[in-house]
């Protein structure tokens, strides 16, 4: 198939738009209430000793929420005002997941996980929203991830070897966002 198909398949896939929908609006809710999901609670205590530290924050050995607080980093050492940090992290978290959709839709182009993925994010969101930097709601974007990056290991005999390996560098990565994501697989 050339690739001017595969743009104009692309261009009219609903998995993709719908997906990309979703994350535009809870990107937009993220925006949109950003103080309340950060300057609330544990997220104010995190976004604290960000800003104090000017470091990565974990909790009881999590280091998987390293991966969301580098986009407020980044805008910390860039001396951004207090707001945009702020809607930096908050933003952050729906940028991981868009991100990870992306690789289901466009690189492994598994439509299963590229519908899951909205779906389990969008029940994670509706009890995390404020919550934003909950390490398992975090992790679950992962879990879609492993889920995919399994089915195409059990199906695809080819490249077992890469897969496998991916696999289990994401269940050790997993481990470190909650134990309790190793369990799911």
């Amino acid at each position: 198939m050339s690739s001017g198909t595969d743009a104009k398949d692309l261009r009219r896939d609903p998995v993709l738009w719908i997906g990309l929908l979703v994350f535009g609006f809870q990107a937009f809710l993220a925006w949109r209430f950003h103080l309340e999901r950060t300057a609330t609670a544990d997220s104010a205590f995190f976004s604290f000793l960000m800003l104090d530290s000017g470091g990565p924050v974990e909790a009881l050995g999590r280091y998987g929420s390293y991966l969301a607080q580098l986009l407020p980093l980044a805008l910390i050492h860039l001396k951004a005002p207090l707001a945009v940090v702020l809607k930096g992290y908050s933003l952050s978290f729906v940028l991981l997941d868009v991100t990870v959709f992306l690789v289901l839709a466009l690189r492994l182009k598994d439509r299963e996980a590229g519908i899951a993925l909205p779906l389990v994010k969008t029940v994670a969101f509706h009890y995390t929203f404020y919550y934003g930097i909950s390490e398992l709601n975090q992790g679950l974007t992962l879990m879609v991830l492993a889920w995919a990056l399994l089915k195409r290991f059990l199906d695809h005999g080819a490249r077992r070897t890469g897969t496998g390996l991916a696999i289990l560098a994401l269940t050790v990565w997993s481990s470190f966002y909650h134990q309790l994501l190793v369990f799911p697989l």
